[in-house]
């Protein structure tokens, strides 16, 4: 049996250990800011995006992942006589992996067995892929075929259930996701609305009110507290861009529980970062599976 490589695109926020453990390669999204080109998880980190915003006033430019790059690792695993399962952001908020599709294509067009070649479309972002991706590689260990491990995580999208909450609609602002009047409104009044990833796309959930601290209670009591009696406890992950003390404090919430296999930290990258801004925090977990 040939050996499985699971590849994802920059986006998924996975550590570098668990990255390197599982040998997953990623293909990097583009930011283009001060008339450079970046390679996001390479080259830019996430702070200096946010110079880069607050002193233009501008959020620099995103793009998927280009063609060269995705061919070039395709390609590599291929002669390397593995089989590829690939999973990268949603296709609902980048073309990456339309882009992936086309690299397949092409390599078919070239005489390569293209059918070992495996897309997912995630329907997701941020550790909502590497949900999806841990999920194949247990599989992998369990030993099964890499077209029944791609047929499985299709099916095992439904159970991610991915949101944050932010600290400020700025950078929604300036990428034009929200007016200057709402932008206004949530600062006057201290609102902190939650993003919830639905069908692949971003979608306004619950607004908190108060303090950073406090919407974080808010948050957590809705989203994982109140309903545990739905929730896989495998595995958790926090993801954010927002300070040591909140995280801290969303870590103990968790721990508290004392229901969680698995508590995993992360910080976004730039291009999720890009879009959230700074004090943003999300729980990524799995739904139980349904009978």
């Amino acid at each position: 049996m040939r050996k499985i490589r699971f590849i994802s695109d920059s986006t998924i926020d996975l550590p570098q250990e668990l990255l390197k453990k599982h040998g997953i390669p990623l293909v990097p999204l583009r930011i283009f800011m001060d008339g450079k080109d970046y390679l996001d998880g390479v080259d830019i980190k996430t702070h200096q995006l946010y110079e880069f915003a607050q002193r233009t006033k501008t959020l620099p430019k995103t793009s998927a992942a280009h063609l060269k790059d995705i061919y070039a690792l395709f390609r590599q695993r291929l002669e390397a006589e593995e089989d590829i399962i690939y999973t990268g952001i949603s296709s609902e908020l980048s073309s990456t992996y339309q882009s992936a599709s086309l690299v397949r294509d092409q390599l078919a067009s070239e005489g390569y067995d293209t059918d070992r070649i495996h897309l997912v479309d995630s329907l997701q972002l941020s550790t909502g892929i590497a949900q999806l991706v841990l999920h194949g590689v247990d599989l992998r260990e369990q030993g099964l075929e890499v077209s029944a491990i791609a047929e499985d995580m299709w099916k095992f999208r439904e159970r991610i259930c991915s949101s944050f909450y932010i600290d400020t609609l700025e950078y929604l602002h300036m990428g034009g996701r929200c007016s200057a009047l709402t932008l206004l409104a949530s600062n006057v009044l201290r609102i902190h609305p939650q993003i919830n990833v639905t069908a692949g796309k971003l979608v306004p959930g619950d607004r908190f009110r108060g303090s950073l601290r406090h919407s974080l209670t808010q948050y957590f009591d809705s989203m994982v507290k109140g309903r545990l009696d739905t929730i896989d406890p495998k595995r958790l992950f926090i993801t954010h861009t927002s300070e040591p003390g909140i995280v801290a404090e969303a870590r103990q919430l968790t721990q508290e529980l004392n229901y969680f296999d698995e508590i995993v930290e992360t910080y976004a990258g730039a291009t999720i970062a890009s879009h959230c801004g700074p004090g943003t925090l999300g729980f990524i977990y799995l739904l139980k599976e349904s009978n």
